[in-house]
């Protein structure tokens, strides 16, 4: 029972996959059918392309929220906002496809019928699973038994954890302190002898999972040889990774060069979305900048019969973990614009270490224009190119003022800088430098590529409004 156990538990995922893509496939012929004109099938091969890539969209934003994980029928509601984002990120990125490959525009009844209707479908299909998963579990069937080593604070909540659920059953515990582990134990939840009891259990008791709760430092030979035991048996180990109380870093294991490493990491580490995050970078900075390319000889003729000086404004900025590197923008100052920052400290109306001034006198008169709307900023779209920036992330800080930052405040450098981001599209030159702070990490710490979707729009309204420029 516990090797079919652990192999039915890893066709869920799987299981779950297959059906979304075979439920987006249904969904996306009867949108063709219903939602576009002229002949079905010829309508269904020439829009399979698109079907294709919205089928990837889907399962690399999926992927990002944890839309194949298995849950409790009760925590249903916590996986709908899931399910909610990757499907707005697959439609964002269809409507994108549309706009710049379909000249029909986009096809809003199309859109209703496919997502609509591929929500419900997806939705239905976890209902389904959740509902005869949950059943079986009550049933005492597909239930992992699991065995727990160390009897501490760390394991009771862990099993507390494991009674409040249908899906594990506690075998017993092990713990080298015979009176601590029968303190520990009660009800249901047997005291099994000590840690070295572990081979003739496992002989006797089928096991599926093994945790070890024990702390590292003073445990570090009993933890080496139960791993040895567990690993002769055949045994799935886990050993409970919350060794450092820590206040933003979440605790993953990765592999460097093959071997196996706990990290404690403060940023996002999705690779996968953040590998979709650059590619999304690359192609639309290619297309921006060539859209915008007719702006740029128009703006730079404008610059040059304003004011005597170059075009473009190189400024060395902090990037991602301090690496330095220069931000191109349209020159909106006057040509000694840095010479005159030292003469104009004292007026500065931000706190900490930043400088900004609602009426700075080193603006030209198509400079202010040029940042009410931002368009002094669009250069940067070389920078995002490059891969020294990203379209959406916390605002570099000038090299110099960056050497200021507390090792708290350091922390906003952990992700590629962006053109556009949360200080962006919530209040802009109006925030102060602890306003804009909070705004940076809370975004660090809750990224996704939806929320970086969101955070576009909300830029190209702030952009139109011109509201809280400097």
């Amino acid at each position: 029972m516990p090797s079919k156990t652990r192999e039915l538990g890893a066709l869920v995922p799987a299981a779950l996959m297959v059906g979304d893509v075979a439920g987006l496939a249904v969904m996306y012929a009867l949108a063709v059918r219903f939602g576009l004109p002229g002949n079905f099938s010829v309508a269904v091969a020439a829009h399979s392309p698109h079907l294709v890539f919205i089928a990837g969209c889907w399962v690399i934003g999926a992927a990002e929220h944890g839309c194949w994980r298995v849950r409790r029928m009760g925590e249903m509601a916590a996986l709908l906002p899931a399910l909610l984002k990757a499907s707005a990120f697959a439609a964002a990125c269809s409507i994108l496809l549309m706009v710049l490959f379909n000249g029909g525009g986009v096809q809003a009844g199309f859109l209703a019928i496919l997502y609509g209707g591929g929500m419900a479908t997806i939705a239905t299909v976890r209902l389904a699973l959740l509902a005869a998963t949950a059943a079986l579990h009550r049933a005492g069937c597909l239930r992992r038994a699991v065995l727990i080593v160390g009897a501490n604070e760390r394991t009771r909540q862990l099993v507390e954890r494991i009674r409040g659920g249908h899906e594990y059953t506690v075998v017993g515990v092990l713990d080298d302190d015979a009176e601590r582990g029968a303190d520990f134990c009660g009800g249901d939840t047997a005291y099994l002898g000590a840690c070295s009891a572990l081979p003739a259990v496992l002989s006797e008791k089928p096991v599926d999972d093994l945790f070890i709760g024990l702390t590292l430092r003073s445990n570090f030979e009993a933890i080496r040889r139960i791993g040895q035991v567990a690993e002769r048996h055949g045994l799935a180990v886990h050993l409970l990774a919350d060794l450092f109380q820590s206040q933003h870093a979440q605790t993953l294991v990765t592999q460097t060069g093959g071997i196996p490493i706990l990290a404690l990491s403060p940023v996002p580490e999705n690779r996968l979305a953040l590998a979709m995050k650059r590619v999304i970078d690359f192609v639309g900075s290619s297309l921006l900048l060539v859209v915008f390319f007719p702006l740029f000889l128009m703006t730079a003729i404008v610059i040059k019969m304003d004011s005597k000086g170059p075009v473009f404004f190189l400024q060395e900025r902090a990037g991602r973990n301090q690496r330095r590197f220069k931000m191109v923008k349209f020159r909106s100052m006057v040509a000694n614009a840095e010479e005159l920052r030292q003469a104009l400290e004292a007026q500065n109306e931000v706190a900490g270490p930043a400088f900004k001034l609602s009426r700075d006198p080193r603006v030209t008169r198509v400079g202010a224009f040029m940042r009410k709307h931002s368009i002094d900023e669009l250069p940067q779209l070389i920078n995002v190119w490059r891969g020294e920036m990203s379209l959406v992330g916390p605002r570099p800080a000038v090299a110099a003022d960056a050497g200021k930052y507390t090792l708290e405040e350091r922390r906003r450098l952990s992700m590629k800088q962006g053109m556009t981001g949360l200080w962006q599209v919530s209040g802009r030159h109006s925030l102060s430098f602890e306003e804009w702070l909070r705004l940076d990490l809370g975004y660090i710490d809750s990224w996704s590529l939806f929320q970086d979707f969101v955070i576009l729009v909300k830029t190209l309204r702030e952009v139109v409004q011109g509201k809280n420029a400097a």
